[in-house]
């Protein structure tokens, strides 16, 4: 009697090891999304932002535009204020604010200050927001 051996090799069991660490993105910075209103629009926080903000231009002076706070919106989960808003062609930038980023002048005004130098039709003015 013959014996019968196999010849297919036999591969050794998987060895329980750590995986490699995955890598982790990086988390991206808060940014207000910034437009400018040229029409009438419904005040409406979107979802997965926590509020809308409109500033107007209220005055101009030696260098500087200074804006104010026109109207707000907010957003909590699913609890939502919102407001039809009339345009009439005055000078007003719009934010949404993302969840997490505080609401205030301080906050607002370098972005607010990027957007109106990227528009580049106006005199290159420092805005200020007052509130």
């Amino acid at each position: 009697m013959q014996k019968v051996t196999r010849t297919d090799t036999h591969k050794p069991a998987r060895q329980a090891g750590r995986k490699p660490a995955r890598a982790v993105p990086a988390k991206q910075p808060l940014r207000p999304v910034i437009s400018r209103v040229t029409h009438d629009v419904d005040l409406t926080a979107p979802r997965g932002y926590r509020a809308r903000v409109l500033l107007k231009l209220v005055s101009r002076d030696n260098g500087h535009r200074y804006y104010s706070w026109w109207a707000m919106s907010g957003r909590h989960d699913m609890d939502v204020a919102s407001l039809r808003f009339k345009y009439n062609g005055e000078d007003l930038i719009q934010f949404d604010l993302p969840d997490g980023m505080p609401l205030s002048e301080e906050m607002l005004a370098p972005y607010l200050t990027d957007f109106l130098a990227g528009e580049h039709h106006e005199p290159p003015d420092t805005p200020t927001v007052r509130g």
